[in-house]
């Protein structure tokens, strides 16, 4: 798993959405009423992001920004969370955890769109304890509400159950996915209470969030004429929209989450450091502005350069080099590894 913003966000997508999306995986300007941003540094997809916080501004939707510090975006925000770094994916897991227990949940669309009927199988200590259950074909199995039976789970029309456990026909007990993420994140220990200290929100802000979502998700819902098909192949020809929108990327909490599983916010940054990469070719007044440290860090990686060079033209010519020990280091030109290498005389 990636240490890099773009990977972990794209880690998270996967396991949440199916799909990865980069940085550039933004928001519906024109329509969002209510927006979330975490932790986007200012320098990343700056300009779109701009424009598309006026627009949303402009036309009285809410922006809440949830960083630790209130720069930037947050700076203009309607509302800025000062949240404490590292503590992203709790505090979202909160929000989940009162969504769950208001009952504010979109189960027509999870079903749709997502495997949370599925059923998974509970065997504590089997070898297939945790494993979704399926058919002699492979596919996975819901349990149908009319017919009291286990059903492949993409059939059209199908009324699943998505709580509540069941006994499969071999005799082996299973609950859907959504009943398990609903035992986890009811749990007292996501409750807005439990979690405010750790992430330095309010519980009521928390709540407060959590049903100014749910107020916007269902009771300003966008309704758009618009023909599409679905996975088992349904056409419709409505498309139902939930005008909150999410954004994360890079910067969440001052660098320092990674890829957030279970419907999470997902980020991290990687911090670089350009300066001690040698420049070649570089001109002697860029050379003479830097500070005297970096003027030394710049010529001892020019030497490992040409110590590099000289390596890959002794083995482009069939020989070795003479010495007992030399030390590589990474540097802009050659993919050395770092560390010590011996080279013997060969002949």
């Amino acid at each position: 798993m990636g240490g890099f913003c773009s990977v972990n966000m794209a880690v998270g997508g996967l396991y949440t959405l199916g799909g990865s999306f980069w940085e550039f995986g933004e928001p519906d300007w024109e329509r969002t009423k209510y927006f979330i941003m975490f932790g986007v540094a200012e320098d990343h997809d700056s300009n779109p992001i701009k424009a598309g916080i006026a627009a949303l501004k402009g036309r009285g939707a809410k922006f809440i920004s949830v960083n630790p510090v209130k720069t930037g975006y947050s700076a203009v925000a309607d509302e800025w969370v000062g949240i404490r770094p590292g503590t992203d994916g709790l505090f979202v897991l909160a929000l989940v955890h009162e969504l769950l227990r208001t009952d504010q949940i979109d189960l027509e669309w999870m079903v749709r769109a997502t495997n949370a009927h599925w059923l998974v199988i509970r065997n504590p200590g089997g070898a297939d304890d945790g494993l979704f259950a399926r058919d002699e074909l492979g596919k996975p199995l819901a349990w149908d509400k009319a017919a009291a039976a286990p059903a492949d789970a993409s059939t059209p029309g199908l009324n699943p159950a998505v709580v509540g456990e069941v006994m499969l026909p071999d005799g082996r007990k299973a609950v859907p996915v959504f009943h398990l993420m609903a035992e986890r994140y009811l749990a007292p220990e996501y409750a807005p209470a439990a979690v405010a200290d750790r992430c330095g929100v309010s519980a009521e802000t928390i709540i407060r969030i959590a049903a100014e979502m749910a107020d916007t998700a269902f009771n300003q819902a966008i309704t758009l004429e618009q023909s599409w098909t679905d996975t088992a192949g349904r056409v419709h020809t409505k498309m139902v929209g939930r005008p909150v929108a999410v954004h994360a990327m890079r910067g969440i909490s001052a660098h320092s989450n990674g890829s957030i599983p279970a419907g999470r916010c997902i980020c991290c940054r990687c911090c670089w450091a350009p300066s001690i990469r040698p420049v070649h070719g570089a001109t002697s007044r860029r050379i003479r502005s830097r500070s005297r440290r970096a003027r030394r860090q710049w010529a001892r990686a020019r030497r490992r350069t040409r110590t590099c060079r000289a390596w890959r033209s002794a083995f482009r010519k069939g020989r070795s080099i003479c010495c007992s020990t030399m030390t590589a280091r990474r540097c802009a030109s050659t993919r050395h590894s770092r560390g010590r290498r011996r080279f013997r005389r060969t002949g």
